[in-house]
């Protein structure tokens, strides 16, 4: 399957559609017959100030953690404490390791879902008594500055 871009557009009768803004989706709707039925699949891209604001948090959060920590390492660690994880079944039992957060793996809905798993466990786990409303303003500050 190709990925395409398309960008909704909603004309002033209310009538809405889509327009494609990348060559292969332009491709497409040219070869696309008016009134033809088009089945699709979608999902809406990573807001890319949002995974920002989280690798910004990781590390100011890898930076105040009372043990030395890196960013990356923060990561995996947050990945697996709130349980987003692949599973693989072996010969002894099922293997848990970190799934990716890459903007492949997740579109926005699901990236949303981590970041409210992610918060509460960096205020529980990591750097204890954090209130998350605190947290969250102080990565706004850190990435106003």
């Amino acid at each position: 399957m190709t990925n395409m871009v398309f960008k909704k557009v909603t004309s002033n009768s209310g009538a809405a559609g889509l327009l494609p803004l990348d060559r292969r989706a332009q491709e497409f709707i040219s070869r696309t017959k008016d009134g033809q039925q088009v089945l699709m699949s979608g999902r809406r891209p990573r807001n890319l100030k949002h995974h920002n604001k989280f690798f910004a948090m990781l590390d100011m959060v890898a930076e105040n953690c009372s043990t030395p920590v890196s960013p990356d390492e923060l990561l995996e660690v947050i990945k697996l404490g709130v349980g987003h994880v692949k599973r693989v079944k072996m010969p002894f039992g099922i293997v848990e390791y970190a799934a990716s957060i890459d903007f492949a793996s997740m579109d926005q809905l699901q990236f949303d879902r981590f970041w409210d798993l992610a918060i509460p466990y960096i205020c529980i786990e990591i750097i204890p008594g954090m209130v998350p409303e605190e947290l969250e303003q102080a990565v706004l500050e850190e990435i106003a500055a």
